[in-house]
């Protein structure tokens, strides 16, 4: 969570609460039940992937690990070298990712220098030396050999539509030449030069890797100009981009060529490349929005040594937020009912009997299996209109402490984010602002118009400041509240936690972290999140005190364990 931005975090984590408060004594009865779908399923499904594995060499044979990977379609190409010294020849190695059945081309005459899939007239396109061999992709004959500029080593080619891309000798530009005539068109000059490998993605764009002797730097390229339009990362070894090839639905497809290395697929996760696996969920153009890191189980248990009587009745207890971006929850067993209230609140009412005074009690409250998710997606890229569900006005309302009629808070609101479109941008600029203000933790819970006169305050102020400006925007928000474990100077804390969740359409609820860069706000380090009274003065119609367990004696101790094998 935390950048080490100045010195005052021992403050904050220090004023961190170490307890969970429990909520007020109220008759199950009593609460306005309000049924709500806090996450909608947009179509993601569940990823499946094609398993290929490295193809078996024979002894004389062996890979180069500067020389290429290519996958079209359930056919995957690469180029390995028999023979040696003048003798040595380079063939490629075909195998099937179905049927893992492996054949042999025969040798060319020449080093091949390049590999590109041609998916709309069904090619493989092979650079010679000095000309480059059209292969039918399903005989994989020769269709006809064009005369090409020479290679001097690795000098890869991609095609895309009707275009012949090639990386330049100087390894600063891309040129393009016309299909079939092999015509230069135009050269796009590339900022980050040093160019590699060039990858033409589904939706335009051009994603080139760059720098051999240094860690790959995964660039996106504007299909026209050239210009870089974002940098992605990957946690990959620099040799191992030259064993990579573009799939269908924007997946790479990477073959190393160091030994024990095992076959993987990348698929695009915001700016990231990560290797696929089970548990992860893709949209239909192949884009990874999150994926399961971990499953646990939660249990809450609840102990008491009273302090005084307590009479017969029941007890609210605030629980997980059951679904959303970010987590899951299932099998629930809960010792009480689970109610809704107005705010979309979720909370176990649990009977109990009398206790008397100076009496001790263990009640194991609730447990749950929870499926935590790296979450994550390109967010400046999502184009559907904003579409409000049913009910979400709740998600746009004021209180005594977002205090939206206040000057200053609709002032900063329309100076900053108020001519800001799309709705997506405003989410961001929203959290990008919350940064700038210092987290320094006073111990009060200040209300929006105080914090942004002072512009400090702790994750509770940076949470408050999200949703009254998001609300202002007309952009549903909501209070979460989660707690973890973090380590702080070689020391573990127990730590409540104070985020905002955003209303994305298309993605449903969305986490914000008031107190990180705004270009990483979908944290994986949150264990759970759990729903906080919209009204922090909000209670059910009979309250009493605000946390009678706590007062008279009463602690909740919220734990997570590993799941258990299936």
């Amino acid at each position: 969570m935390y950048a080490d931005r100045n010195s005052r975090w021992r403050a904050i984590f220090s004023a961190f609460l170490l307890t969970i408060g429990i909520l007020s004594p109220v008759s199950g009865d009593r609460i306005r039940l309000t049924p709500l779908s806090a996450y909608t399923d947009y179509g993601w499904r569940d990823t499946e992937l094609p398993v290929f594995r490295k193809p078996d060499l024979l002894p004389s044979e062996s890979f180069e690990e500067k020389d290429g990977f290519l996958i079209a379609r359930d056919q995957a190409f690469t180029v390995v070298y028999t023979g040696s010294g003048r003798a040595r020849k380079s063939l490629l190695l075909v195998y099937n990712i179905k049927t893992l059945e492996t054949r042999r081309l025969p040798a060319f005459e020449t080093g091949i220098f390049g590999l590109a899939y041609d998916e709309n007239k069904h090619e493989i396109l092979v650079r010679l030396e000095r000309s480059i061999a059209f292969l039918d992709e399903g005989s994989l004959q020769e269709n006809r050999l064009a005369v090409f500029s020479p290679a001097r080593g690795w000098q890869d080619i991609a095609v895309r539509n009707d275009e012949l891309l090639e990386i330049n000798r100087e390894r600063t530009g891309i040129n393009i030449f016309s299909l079939p005539a092999l015509k230069l068109t135009t050269t796009l000059m590339v900022a980050d030069g040093k160019l590699q490998r060039i990858f033409p993605l589904s939706g335009g764009e051009i994603l080139v890797w760059s720098s051999y002797w240094t860690p790959p730097r995964p660039i996106f390229l504007d299909r026209r100009s050239g210009l870089t339009s974002q940098k992605a990362n990957i946690d990959l070894p620099h040799r191992a981009l030259f064993k990579s090839s573009p799939m269908s639905g924007n997946r790479l497809g990477v073959l190393s060529s160091q030994p024990g290395d095992n076959p993987l697929v990348l698929l695009p996760c915001g700016t990231n490349w990560i290797p696929a696996g089970p548990g992860m969920q893709t949209d239909g153009s192949g884009n990874a929005h999150r994926f399961a890191p971990f499953q646990q189980r939660i249990k809450a248990v609840f102990s008491i040594r009273a302090t005084e009587d307590i009479p017969e009745g029941s007890f609210l207890f605030l629980l997980p937020q059951k679904s959303t971006y970010a987590q899951e929850i299932t099998d629930e067993l809960p010792t009480g009912s689970i109610v809704i209230d107005v705010f979309g609140n979720r909370f176990l009412s649990v009977p109990t009997d009398r206790i008397r005074a100076g009496e001790q009690k263990t009640i194991e409250l609730y447990s749950a299996s929870i499926t935590r998710y790296h979450a994550c997606f390109d967010f400046m890229s999502a184009r559907d209109p904003l579409t409000i569900p049913a009910g979400f006005d709740r998600y746009l309302g004021n209180n005594e402490l977002l205090m939206l009629q206040d000057d200053l808070v609709r002032n900063t609101h329309n100076r900053l984010f108020s001519s800001l479109q799309p709705y997506n941008a405003v989410v961001k600029a929203v959290h990008a602002f919350s940064y700038t203000i210092d987290p320094l933790w006073d111990g009060l819970a200040d209300p929006v118009p105080l914090v942004l006169k002072h512009m400090h305050g702790g994750c509770n102020e940076h949470t408050r400041v999200i949703v009254a400006m998001l609300r202002l925007s007309g952009i549903p928000a909501r209070f979460a509240w989660n707690y973890r474990t973090i380590q702080y100077e070689e020391k573990n804390f127990a730590a409540d936690h104070f985020i905002a969740e955003a209303w994305v359409s298309g993605l449903g609820w969305i986490p914000l972290e008031g107190l990180a860069p705004s270009e990483g706000f979908l944290r994986p380090y949150i264990m759970f999140e759990v729903g906080v009274p919209e009204n922090r003065n909000h209670r059910p119609e009979t309250t009493g005190r605000a946390n009678p367990w706590k007062e008279r004696g009463g602690s909740i101790t919220w734990i997570l364990s590993p799941a258990p094998a299936h």
